[in-house]
């Protein structure tokens, strides 16, 4: 359950970078997503926003996306099953998923050791997605908001380069504060 809270945060956090640009509506965005809405929404729409954002790290991380997928269903069946070891104590490594779907008991029967294994595998895909592609998205708006607003200066700093050009420069307090 922690590591399907750690993607859940990590979601909201590519659908806020990659859509928005300021930091207030970033965690506006982020305190509404993580409070009303489902783990899937989260996956589809963070898979978009990347989309939107650059399809070319959309492409590069849809297996990601698959194995998200893939943990949502693990963790539903988890939270939503009655979970029970084999009746007759023989064999200790299965597990049995019991559910009601469409008005009938469905019993998955899943191996404990295959289940473990799966769970390391969305670990990494987690952790990758956390170690490469956040940072990547975190650097590029920062460069992007500064480049902005070197094409796009206030009035206050051209005040200032061109005092500064005419040999006048006044204090920075004077025009900063």
């Amino acid at each position: 359950m922690d590591m399907a809270a750690d993607l859940e945060f990590l979601l909201v956090d590519i659908i806020a970078v990659c859509l928005l640009r300021h930091d207030k509506e970033r965690n506006h965005l982020k305190e509404i997503l993580i409070a009303h809405s489902m783990l899937s929404f989260k996956i589809k729409a963070a898979k978009k926003a990347l989309k939107v954002y650059n399809s070319q790290y959309a492409e590069r991380y849809a297996s990601q996306f698959t194995l998200f997928n893939e943990l949502k269903d693990m963790r539903n069946k988890f939270s939503h099953s009655r979970i029970e070891g084999d009746s007759n104590a023989q064999d200790l490594d299965i597990l049995n998923f019991m559910s009601f779907q469409d008005g009938e008991l469905i019993e998955d029967r899943q191996s404990r050791a295959v289940l473990v294994n799966k769970l390391k595998i969305y670990a990494e895909a987690i952790h990758s997605f956390t170690s490469e592609i956040i940072p990547v998205l975190y650097y590029e708006r920062h460069v992007n908001r500064y480049n902005n607003i070197l094409q796009h200066p206030s009035n206050r700093s051209k005040s200032y380069w061109h005092h500064y050009f005419a040999g006048t420069t006044p204090e920075p307090s004077q025009i900063f504060l």
